[in-house]
């Protein structure tokens, strides 16, 4: 987290944490834990979009 945070200018950890969570409306570990099960893909674009790109198997 500190790495991201000195990438994005921030003064501290706990500053970017504290906007983060104005931001998004959860601390970055809540939003992590909300997301890390859903695709890139599934989140930008639903199944039925004909323009999402295709997912490729890992």
């Amino acid at each position: 987290m500190i790495e991201i945070a000195n990438h994005l200018s921030f003064s501290s950890q706990s500053h970017f944490i504290q906007q983060f969570k104005e931001v998004v409306g959860m601390t970055p570990k809540k939003y992590r834990d909300t997301h890390h099960n859903v695709k890139w893909n599934e989140k930008i674009w639903p199944e039925s979009d004909k323009n999402a790109p295709a997912t490729k198997a890992m």
